[in-house]
């Protein structure tokens, strides 16, 4: 009988003595975690973009002429075939500026009167807004400032030749997209209107020529379809 009531007098007296009630409460801390990886390294950018580019350009362009009497030479010129050269610089993957040239040339086309010919040259100060900061694809758009001449020629059947010539500040707004080949290649395609602000002309013909403002037959600008490669220098962005 007194072992039987032992047990339950050491179970209350374990149930309120302070260790017990200290140990109840206690909550062990976490264990350490062990083994545990480092993190993944960063991967580098897929086709990262570079600060310097140089594109070369093959055109094709469609004149645009301006309206009024005598036009008909202007309307009769071929679409014309040219080339140009632009360098850029590209300080972030969105945005790049720089400058660069062109020249294009209207084979002759046989008329009534004669044979025309024509063509276009200008310098102009390039911007550009990229949209994708890294990937296999680079489209762009693009504004270009400069000054251009357009130049329309007349050779009569007869040998006389005749000239309208316009001169101005000349705009080119456009886009293009671009594909990369090589780290240090892209090849791409571009359109854009070019039109020159005439602010002066010339008008040649029987051996003298006129200066004053730009001929009503003259040209205004051209639309204009490019094939370009861009060779990219510098580390990557």
């Amino acid at each position: 009988m007194r072992v039987l009531l032992l047990f339950p007098t050491l179970a209350i007296l374990c149930a309120f003595s302070p260790v017990a009630r200290s140990e109840t409460g206690h909550v062990p801390p976490p264990r350490p975690e062990v083994d545990v990886e480092p993190p993944p390294l960063a991967r580098a950018p897929e086709h990262a973009r570079r600060p310097i580019e140089v594109i070369p350009e093959l055109s094709l362009s469609l004149p645009t002429c301006q309206s009024g009497a005598g036009t008909e030479r202007c309307a009769a010129l071929e679409p014309a075939w040219g080339a140009g050269l632009a360098t850029l610089y590209r300080p972030n993957p969105y945005f790049a500026f720089g400058g660069g040239f062109s020249y294009s040339e209207s084979p002759s086309s046989a008329q009534a009167e004669g044979a025309v010919h024509g063509e276009m040259l200008g310098v102009a100060a390039h911007g550009r807004v990229y949209l994708y900061e890294q990937g296999a694809f680079d489209p762009y758009l693009e504004l270009e400032l400069g000054y251009g001449s357009l130049r329309s020629t007349l050779v009569t059947v007869g040998g006389a030749r005749y000239e309208d010539a316009a001169f101005g500040p000349t705009a080119r707004v456009g886009g293009g997209l671009d594909f990369v080949v090589t780290q240090s290649l892209e090849l791409g395609g571009a359109v854009g209107f070019t039109h020159v602000l005439l602010d002066r002309g010339e008008r040649c013909g029987a051996g003298r020529c006129v200066r004053g403002s730009a001929p009503s037959g003259a040209m205004l600008g051209a639309l204009v379809f490019g094939l370009r490669a861009t060779v990219l220098f510098g580390d990557r962005l």
